[in-house]
């Protein structure tokens, strides 16, 4: 079979990253991610538990300069991938000007 061609959507080029955080999901579950890429729309993760699509989930990441950020979104994606999860989130507000802080 053939390589698979998709339309990319996305506005904006995603930064490769490796910081650790934590989530909720609609305030009763909660667990930790390594970030692997962000973008000013989104961000996506790798957690041990899938995360359900269209669910609303909160976010902490700390800066580099140690600070907590905290970001709020909707899980848009959420697929197996090794031991793990990848999980892809898109922000409620574009983060153009935090983003230098993460990266």
């Amino acid at each position: 079979m053939g390589k698979r061609a998709f339309n990319e959507k996305r506005l904006f080029d995603r930064t490769l990253c490796s910081m650790p955080g934590s989530y909720v999901l609609k305030d009763i579950s909660s667990g930790t991610f390594v970030c692997k890429d962000i973008s000013p729309k989104g961000i996506g993760i790798q957690t041990t538990q899938p995360l359900p699509v269209d669910t609303k989930v909160k976010i902490e990441i700390t800066t580099k300069k140690k600070v907590p950020l905290i970001l709020e979104g909707k899980v848009r994606w959420s697929r197996k991938e090794g031991d793990g999860y990848r999980v892809g989130i898109e922000f409620n507000e574009p983060l153009f000007i935090l983003l230098s802080m993460l990266v």
